[in-house]
């Protein structure tokens, strides 16, 4: 194996190193917006108390919550007058009857656009829907532009995997076809040929496991040595382990056919130099 292969897989380690920290770096874009999510918390006002009881029970099954958080109502209030420094105290509030307060808050994962919609319709079945809080319209903005960066996500992930899939394949053939040529002006025995077909496999099982497999590892243990935070970017991964699979096939039946190609243009070069030589004999 010569220098300029060694530089083919440099440049696969290097495009596949790029995609790695673009599907990074989105991931913690997206975590962001999940973020944002989680800060908006559902908010219920129970009026009467003896509905809290069944409705912690029917919220602590849901998957996903932060925090289930109640109050009394007087709590609540109280609460209330401290955070917005209200001149109010607890005996000119005494008197007043205030809702239960339940607040529910969530993890910032995927999973919580569902867990808050289960939340939602746990409440509805108890509650009023003016008893119930849900911040609907920012938590509405908010999935719109979360759903709009995946869509933009998906696209250029297709156009990254396509762009480099045609790279992997056209810079390994310009490779093994001038390797070809030049082992076409060559004396070879069977020997040799084997020799050659065996170092072409070798390189083609390199450059199917090197580029994709030294990324990920180094993403890995990068992460372990605290360098970056993990990220879980499988999709990323998995497509660009496909890539590679898929440039490796493709790359192995166009070989096959140069292969043909080549015999077929020696057996019709022999055959074409044959009749020179009947002629000059004549």
């Amino acid at each position: 194996m010569n220098t300029r292969f060694y530089l083919v897989i440099i440049l696969m380690l290097l495009l596949f190193s790029a995609w790695t920290y673009l599907a990074h770096e989105d991931s913690i874009r997206e975590s962001k917006y999940y973020e944002e999510l989680s800060a908006l918390p559902v908010y219920a006002y129970v009026a009467d108390t003896t509905q809290v009881a069944y409705l912690l029970d029917d919220l602590q099954a849901v998957p996903e919550l932060a925090e289930l958080k109640h109050e009394t109502g007087f709590q609540a209030a109280l609460e209330l007058i401290s955070s917005y420094d209200l001149p109010l105290d607890d005996n000119m509030i005494a008197d007043y009857s205030f809702p239960d307060l339940i607040t529910i808050t969530f993890q910032p994962t995927a999973g919580s656009i569902q867990a808050k919609e289960q939340v939602i319709r746990i409440l509805q079945k108890q509650l009023q829907p003016e008893d119930i809080d849900s911040q609907e319209g920012a938590c509405a903005k908010i999935i719109k532009r979360l759903e709009e960066f995946k869509i933009r996500r998906l696209l250029y992930l297709i156009f990254i995997a396509f762009t480099i899939l045609i790279l992997f394949i056209n810079t390994r053939m310009d490779y093994e076809m001038q390797r070809s040529i030049k082992e076409k002006y060559k004396v070879r025995g069977a020997v040799d040929q084997l020799r050659f077909k065996s170092a072409r496999a070798l390189r083609t099982l390199l450059m199917l496991i090197l580029p994709s497999a030294l990324v990920i590892a180094a993403y890995y243990a990068g992460s372990y040595a605290e360098l970056w935070q993990f990220r879980p970017i499988w999709d990323t991964f998995g497509t660009m382990v496909g890539v590679s699979v898929l440039a490796s096939l493709i790359l192995v039946f166009r070989l096959k056919s140069l292969d043909q190609a080549m015999v077929f243009a020696e057996v019709e070069q022999e055959q074409q130099t044959v009749p020179e030589k009947d002629l000059n004999d004549a």
